[in-house]
């Protein structure tokens, strides 16, 4: 039973679903860093931040046919300017039923807790789906040249 959340749990378990998906990925190579891990396709690098995919309380007695989540991205649970300077995405991972989600930086513009339904609704789009980060990635965006 776990017992407690770590990203360290998490990590190996979202590096072998990456490689899965065709990116290269490394750890950080400092603490200092901001992110845990970088994923590499088509020679562009996305920062990741692995966070704990939470059962969102919230929903406990809810009448919806399917599970509700939610990622802290801050510390405390409330946004500030440092935390994710150097992120480029959250990648929340749920250890008890293997689920995750991958969620670009700037849904947490404004607020430190962002929620997931696992199908239709709020951000069903991020949950179990790497769609986001291969568009990060896609060779076809052209960089903007001065």
């Amino acid at each position: 039973m776990i017992k407690r959340y770590t990203h360290q749990a998490a990590e190996p378990i979202v590096s072998a679903l990456l490689l899965e998906q065709g990116f290269v990925v490394a750890r950080a190579s400092s603490l200092e860093s901001g992110y845990h891990l970088t994923a590499n396709k088509n020679n562009v690098n996305a920062r990741l931040l692995i966070k704990h995919l939470q059962f969102d309380e919230c929903y406990k007695n809810s009448l919806l046919p399917y599970q509700v989540y939610k990622i802290k991205a801050f510390p405390n649970g409330k946004h500030d300017s440092i935390t994710l300077q150097h992120v480029d995405f959250i990648i929340g991972y749920n250890l008890l039923d293997n689920s995750f989600a991958c969620v670009p930086v700037d849904v947490y513009h404004n607020q430190g807790i962002a929620c997931f339904h696992s199908k239709e609704g709020l951000r069903h789009e991020y949950f179990n789906s790497w769609d986001e980060l291969h568009t990060f990635t896609s060779s076809d965006i052209l960089p903007i040249v001065k």
